[in-house]
């Protein structure tokens, strides 16, 4: 499935079958399976069109314990996830520089 998202650039969709496949206990269990899947459902979930699911999806990825072990995978998730929709359409970035 997250062959044909990607082939069909349904980004959304792969980063949410990422997700499934990342809750399977036996992903869970194997480190190194867990750490590919993360970083796929991370880099999906970004390359995906805005939307409130979208910035969901990152947000909910943002939370992620084992995010802490994929540092440069949080750096990603983390920035995408401060960029919102302003009320006046516009898009402004929410961390203070």
């Amino acid at each position: 499935m997250v062959e044909y998202a990607n082939h069909e650039e349904l980004y959304l969709d792969a980063a949410n079958y990422y997700r499934r496949i990342y809750d399977s206990s036996s992903v869970q269990a194997n480190e190194d399976q867990w750490m590919r899947v993360l970083r796929g459902m991370v880099i999906y979930a970004v390359l995906a069109p805005h939307s409130n699911d979208q910035f969901d999806a990152i947000h909910r990825i943002a939370k992620e314990k084992n995010l802490e072990k994929l540092p440069s995978m949080k750096y990603v998730s983390i920035a995408q996830a401060r960029w919102t929709a302003s009320a006046d359409g516009g898009v402004r970035h929410d961390l203070a520089l």
